[in-house]
């Protein structure tokens, strides 16, 4: 990443110090669950992912997930 030319993208205006400090995060977490040589690494940054867009301290990652669920896939009768 070439900083000397733009530290935010001209074209989104995402910041690129706040992409690479989200890396980071991940990395991290993805190291101590020994999963970065996995085949299942894409898997595990989706779900990174998504508890980190979806999942707070005082919310059931489980309920979070049935609830999602059910409005992917409503009943039908």
């Amino acid at each position: 990443m070439n900083h000397s030319k733009n530290f935010k993208n001209p074209e989104n205006n995402v910041c690129t110090n706040g992409v690479e400090g989200f890396w980071n995060v991940m990395k991290r977490s993805l190291r101590k669950k020994n999963v970065m040589n996995s085949i299942l690494l894409a898997e595990h940054i989706d779900e990174f992912m998504w508890r980190k867009a979806y999942v707070t301290k005082d919310v059931n990652p489980l309920d979070v997930l049935l609830q999602h669920i059910t409005e992917r896939y409503p009943e039908t009768e």
